[in-house]
């Protein structure tokens, strides 16, 4: 097996890190706002940011027809009814959408 060159390793001060045999460890100062960080489980960037771009097309869509239901705004979406649901349900928490009448007859209301 060849040997691993650690050229990039040229930019760090050799107390940041020890290679060792089979290991390279890399040394973090301790912080306590850092530590909490690396607590908190990890997110999904790119489900996050899928998710904002569902939600603003969802408000546009609502935006061009407050009339329209839950299943022709996932259609129109290409995603599934309970997808829409989902997202439509997150808006309604964070007060950004909500639902004026009955189901049937009801509207959308866009809160901005």
């Amino acid at each position: 097996m060849a040997p691993i060159r650690f050229s990039n390793l040229s930019a760090y001060k050799p107390q940041d890190y020890e290679i060792s045999k089979n290991f390279v460890i890399a040394k973090f100062p301790y912080n306590e706002h850092a530590l909490e960080i690396l607590k908190q489980p990890m997110r999904d960037v790119k489900k996050d940011a899928k998710s904002a771009d569902i939600k603003q097309r969802i408000i546009e869509t609502i935006s061009a027809d407050n009339n329209i239901t839950i299943p022709a705004i996932a259609n129109a979406l290409g995603i599934t009814k309970k997808a829409a649901e989902y997202q439509i349900n997150k808006l309604k928490e964070r007060g950004l959408l909500s639902r004026s009448g009955s189901d049937k007859n009801g509207c959308w209301v866009i809160n901005r």
